[in-house]
């Protein structure tokens, strides 16, 4: 059971040598999930240099790759506490936009109201435009969720007009009504798009892409998409590829020879998410497996070559006690579902391993959840979060209050 009902906003940043450093942007009076997406279209990478004054951080360059230089964060505003019993459906958050290399805080953007938290952010191929989910949570126990709105802003810290360094827009999307519950959102590479889980609560989360630009939807019919456990667990569930028309996402609700990771065209005629899918990984199953192996996260690098994949493994034990739970981070041919490598397999800490950024060869790897340690709430990205390439893990700057990040 997921908690999300999102706002997505559209944050657009441009560059300059100084950029709102320690400056608050709020959308006052206006009401306005975590996926991510890797590279951009064209030939190259573009790593946004002229945001800050100041170069790359060592160790996060890997054979003329490079991590862009600023993220944006969801950090808690509280304690960080949600989903139980008298508590808000989802943590108390603000934006907050962090340089990768220093976690420098550029801006800090507080929920509109009637919202007052931020759920979810997406990133597109540009490393400026970033989608964001916000919302006003209920307490559970939760009868009917908030209404959903979608919401474009644009942050320009080049301009010279102050008015003008931030702009909010209404997008053309229409509002899911109450009761209708968004679990996951991805922007597509160009930000012309937005892919969205949503379904009524309680029930199965089924697919639709919005075009920005003009509101119209396409629903796609078929199993639920993405492992919805939760607000932690929708991270990461969907992934355009660089091409713009293929999603790569995890399908949880169909039958057991059709759940796993799924490449769907959403350029191909029809309505049928299996019919216009082609399986790439399925979930484990066999003797060695547990049923309650699953995918959590899927991010499609973006040459659309690798797919990174977290995947949640129960092992069961001979003497009957509870199965212990670990995490496995791999990567898999695009094309063939073959195994490529394991990067890690590790205890679960507190919270699941989750890679918000990929570089286009899949080489280079921001990772968060990987290291113990202690963190705030009850859903975060863990401790510590830091690049991972050539089984070297090197730390950078981080919040523990992070809930959600996209690069």
């Amino acid at each position: 059971m997921d908690y999300l009902s999102c706002s997505p906003l559209l944050l657009v940043v441009s560059g300059a040598d100084r950029v709102l450093a320690g400056q608050r942007l709020s959308c006052p009076g206006t009401a306005v999930g975590s996926a991510s997406h890797t590279g951009s279209t064209g030939s190259g990478w573009e790593v946004i240099m002229t945001v800050v004054a100041g170069r790359s951080a060592a160790g996060q360059e890997t054979a003329g790759e490079a991590v862009p230089e600023f993220y944006v964060a969801l950090e808690f505003t509280g304690d960080g506490r949600c989903c139980r019993p008298g508590l808000p459906s989802a943590p108390l958050t603000e934006v907050v936009v962090r340089v990768t290399a220093t976690g420098t805080a550029l801006a800090a953007i507080s929920a509109p109201r009637p919202c007052s938290t931020f759920t979810g952010v997406t990133a597109a191929a540009d490393h400026r435009t970033f989608v964001l989910a916000a919302q006003k949570p209920a307490r559970l126990p939760l009868t009917t969720p908030p209404v959903t709105r979608f919401f474009l802003l644009r942050v320009d810290p080049a301009s010279p007009v102050p008015a003008g360094r931030a702009r909010l827009e209404p997008l053309a999307i229409p509002e899911q009504p109450p009761g209708r519950v968004v679990s996951g959102l991805a922007v597509s590479p160009d930000a012309s798009r937005l892919a969205v889980t949503v379904g009524p609560f309680p029930g199965a989360t089924g697919l639709h892409v919005f075009t920005l630009a003009t509101g119209v939807r396409r629903v796609w019919d078929g199993p639920a998409v993405g492992p919805a456990f939760g607000p932690g667990a929708v991270h990461g569930c969907l992934s355009w590829a660089a091409d713009g028309h293929t999603l790569a996402l995890i399908s949880s609700g169909a039958p057991s020879p059709d759940r796993g990771v799924r490449l769907l065209d959403t350029a191909a005629p029809g309505s049928s998410l299996l019919a216009s899918s082609r399986l790439v990984l399925p979930t484990p199953a066999g003797p060695e497996n547990s049923s309650g192996n699953y995918w959590r996260q899927v991010l499609i690098s973006a040459g659309s070559q690798v797919i990174i994949a977290v995947i949640q493994v129960e092992a069961h034990h001979a003497s009957g006690r509870m199965p212990g739970v670990t995490q496995k981070l791999v990567t898999f041919s695009a094309t063939t579902g073959t195994l490529l490598r394991e990067l890690n397999h590790l205890p679960v800490h507190s919270g699941y391993e989750h890679v918000p950024w990929a570089s286009p060869s899949g080489q280079l790897l921001i990772v968060t959840g990987t290291q113990p340690g202690p963190a705030i709430g009850s859903f975060n990205l863990g401790h510590s979060a830091g690049t991972l390439s050539q089984g070297r893990f090197t730390p950078i700057p981080w919040s523990t209050r992070t809930f959600a990040a996209a690069w």
